[in-house]
């Protein structure tokens, strides 16, 4: 399903219509949150940028499901749900991988992971966001987005006339054309970062308080640094920019979602020196937008990813927990294998298994086999001895599952149910954001999400997200622009998927946005994110240095092994796909020689 453009806001703009326009995401922001920053006097920077600009606020907007970053940012990019796009969690299984016949891949092989678990962490990989130092950002997030899904960034630009668009911090920025990237300068890692954090957590213990670390404090203030730093160039100047502000989601998964207004309270001076404010970096884009003249030709949405729901250690669920669970149910476990050892941990080097498991913090993508293999969903009446295990967990608020159509059911009562069962107040949209999963093979047939304060994951949280439920559904939504008066919406239910329609219908581009791309559009998208990947001296320079703190329970290689999946992923699915084009007459032999060459041409 495809996002629709908000008429309140299209509508007043249409008289002055923007050139510029600046998407700024505000990671794992409760609505309320933001809101009552905004109503308390928290921010008054940003109340009086939306006074003078106009604005229409609305105060029911809901994200996509699974609610976790990378889906719901290809989401705000797209304007579509996960089902269409492809990028169906942080975690999901490549089912295909152990589809193909005699092509058997390692289970840790057959899995995307585009948030993985730092080295400090034992027994897991290095994290392609470890010191922030991966550089290219998930590229191959971008490259795993289908093709029909064209993102705001490509549709910009086919539009517009000699101008560009601009992904700053942005993690899923396809076909943007100026790109700025985390990288380890920015992280305050080094020894002042370290002072900084030792001083505000003396402050913290006085005042009785969570800390505000510096490191999330200043992601913020550069993401704005970095926009204005583009928008000051005269020359290819970017009229479209999104920009990822990253710090309260990690501020929150630390110290729990109920102390999100921490992150906004006023403070005292020195410390809003000390670290910096979101809200007066409004402030200064305010100041920067009226002195060049561009106020009255801009607007501006400022919305989240997702909210977070209470979390609490001794609640994490981990994917041996529930393996485990399946094997020792007698109406499950004959006939099925499981991707453990024989001491009951996860088999990372297993070849096949008939279940397989991918975490969403919230919810959990459950991938079974079906009985002619890999290649297929399995039957309804395949996965009801597992919807009726799966359902027996404590951690498990809904069991969603695939109904052998186009949609899903939940499970209750030891039978299988629409979803129009579920509250809506609860579960906020659940038909649309759970049956648009079923687009796609890419989601678990069985999907679980999770009862606060449990969540599937193993490190410790206090506050998660990625579940159906409204705490982690409900995003601020505020769109400033001239015309738009100064409106608060308490009844439209807004979705962040109508955001980039919005954005492309104000700005003239949003047939382009609609346009689905084709098989040959797929094969540049990949060579794009390879290419950055290979090129970005950033990306190796954090790969050598987080191989360098690898702790001494990882194999050396397989670290290296995890590193280097990415590209061989990439390379692989362009030799493979370029070869069916060129054998199905998707792609003509002059067209398949020049893809062939570019690609030879990046790899050497």
């Amino acid at each position: 399903m495809k996002g629709a453009p908000l008429q309140d806001v299209v509508g007043p703009l249409a008289a002055n219509p923007p050139e510029f326009a600046f998407l700024f995401i505000v990671d794992g922001c409760r609505a309320d949150t933001l809101y009552n920053a905004i109503d308390n006097g928290w921010m008054p920077y940003l109340k009086e940028l939306m006074e003078e600009m106009g604005y229409r606020r609305y105060e029911k907007c809901i994200t996509v499901f699974p609610s976790v970053t990378i889906a719901c940012h290809a989401s705000l990019v797209t304007g579509t749900y996960p089902g269409w796009h492809g990028i169906v969690g942080n975690n999901w299984f490549i089912r295909k991988k152990w589809a193909r016949d005699g092509h058997h891949r390692k289970f840790y092989e057959a899995t995307r992971e585009y948030v993985k678990m730092s080295w400090w962490h034992p027994g897991s990989d290095p994290g392609l966001v470890n010191g922030f130092c991966a550089g290219t950002f998930f590229s191959i997030a971008n490259s795993d987005l289908y093709e029909r899904a064209s993102t705001i960034f490509e549709a910009h630009d086919a539009e517009a006339d000699g101008t560009k668009s601009a992904s700053v911090f942005e993690m899923v920025w396809r076909g943007a054309d100026r790109r700025r990237f985390i990288g380890p300068e920015d992280t305050g890692a080094l020894l002042g970062g370290l002072l900084y954090d030792m001083l505000n957590w003396i402050y913290s213990k006085l005042h009785g308080i969570p800390i505000l670390s510096f490191m999330k404090k200043v992601l913020d203030r550069r993401s704005f640094e970095e926009t204005r730093e583009l928008l000051d160039r005269p020359n290819r100047r970017p009229t479209l920019f999104v920009v990822w502000v990253p710090g309260m989601d990690a501020f929150s998964h630390k110290n729990g979602s109920t102390n999100q207004p921490e992150y906004f309270r006023r403070r005292s001076n020195w410390v809003r020196g000390l670290l910096g404010s979101m809200d007066k970096e409004f402030k200064r884009l305010h100041r920067m937008l009226k002195k060049k003249g561009f106020l009255d030709k801009t607007t501006i949405a400022v919305t989240a990813d997702h909210g977070q729901y209470p979390a609490d250690v001794e609640y994490t669920i981990s994917m041996e927990e529930i393996y485990k669970h399946l094997r020792n149910d007698p109406n499950v476990s004959p006939g099925e294998t499981f991707p453990l050892t024989a001491d009951g941990h996860i088999d990372d080097n297993c070849t096949d298994a008939t279940v397989a498991i991918s975490q969403n913090g919230g919810s959990c993508h459950v991938y079974v086999k079906a009985d002619t293999g890999w290649g297929a969903a399995p039957s309804p009446d395949r996965l009801r001895k597992f919807a009726k295990s799966l359902s027996a967990l404590p951690c498990s608020d809904q069991v969603l599952v695939r109904d052998g159509t186009d949609g899903c059911k939940v499970w209750k009562n030891d039978d299988y149910q629409n979803l129009s069962v579920l509250d809506p107040d609860e579960y906020p949209l659940a038909e649309e954001r759970v049956n648009s999963l079923a687009a796609t093979l890419r989601a678990g047939d069985i999907i679980l999400s999770a009862r606060s304060p449990y969540y599937y994951e193993g490190k410790p949280m206090k506050g998660e997200h990625g579940s159906l439920h409204r705490e982690d559904s409900h995003v601020p939504l505020i769109f400033m622009g001239k015309g738009l008066g100064n409106q608060t919406d308490p009844s439209t239910v807004a979705r962040v998927i109508d955001v980039a329609p919005t954005i492309a219908e104000a700005m003239g581009f949003l047939d382009a946005l609609r346009r689905e791309g084709t098989k040959k559009d797929k094969l540049g998208h990949i060579l794009d994110a390879l290419e950055d990947l290979r090129t970005s001296d950033t990306y190796r320079a954090g790969a050598d240095e987080t191989l360098s703190r690898v702790s001494e329970n990882i194999s050396m290689d397989r670290a290296r092994g995890q590193w280097d999946l990415e590209e061989r992923d990439m390379r692989e699915n362009f030799e493979a796909k370029t070869a069916a084009y060129l054998a199905d007459n998707t792609i003509s032999q002059p067209e398949h020689d020049a893809f062939m060459s570019r690609y030879n041409s990046i790899i050497t």
